[in-house]
């Protein structure tokens, strides 16, 4: 059920981006596997809160360390996880509030075995708009100023500075 409301969406997005304009499309990070057994989000997220570096936890899971800071950063965002004072690295163990519990809980019943990262974010870009970024990037703009000139949600913003970073194409 996840998979097909997934695919339309998908869909939609392409449809959206075609209506725009007949011009090239680019997908960001689409080398990344976004589509996660909702186990190991759980996994990742027990991980997590017992203070595992996400090195160590990438290592667990057999990705891309990059792969996972996408990870951290959807489960961030949707509030499944709150910052660690170590960040990233190995520290402490820390608990879930009560909030994060109530959250994860509603999770388990929404994404009963498939669970997609960034469900809700457009990966589609005009080419040309990519290449627009590139140049606003390497001069300097902030992410905010480019979301906000892309008319983007930030979150788009991230995922693309990390899809170009890692094919070399910004600083």
């Amino acid at each position: 059920m996840i998979a097909v409301a997934t695919q339309d969406e998908a869909i939609r997005q392409i449809e959206n981006h075609f209506r725009k304009s007949r011009r090239k499309i680019y997908v960001v990070l689409e080398e990344f596997h976004l589509e996660w057994k909702t186990s190991d989000i759980l996994m990742f997220q027990k991980f997590w809160y017992r203070g595992f570096s996400l090195k160590w936890i990438a290592e667990y899971f057999g990705r891309d360390i990059d792969e996972m800071a996408v990870v951290v950063m959807d489960q961030a965002r949707r509030g499944y996880i709150r910052p660690r004072p170590s960040g990233i690295f190995c520290g402490p163990e820390t608990q879930p509030d009560a909030n994060v519990k109530k959250r994860i809980a509603k999770m388990k019943i929404l994404y009963p075995e498939t669970y997609m990262l960034f469900e809700d974010t457009d990966f589609y870009w005009d080419e040309r708009d990519v290449l627009q970024f590139d140049r606003m990037w390497n001069e300097g703009y902030s992410l905010e100023d480019i979301a906000t000139y892309f008319r983007r949600h930030e979150d788009e913003i991230a995922l693309l500075v990390i899809d170009r970073a890692r094919k070399g194409y910004i600083n």
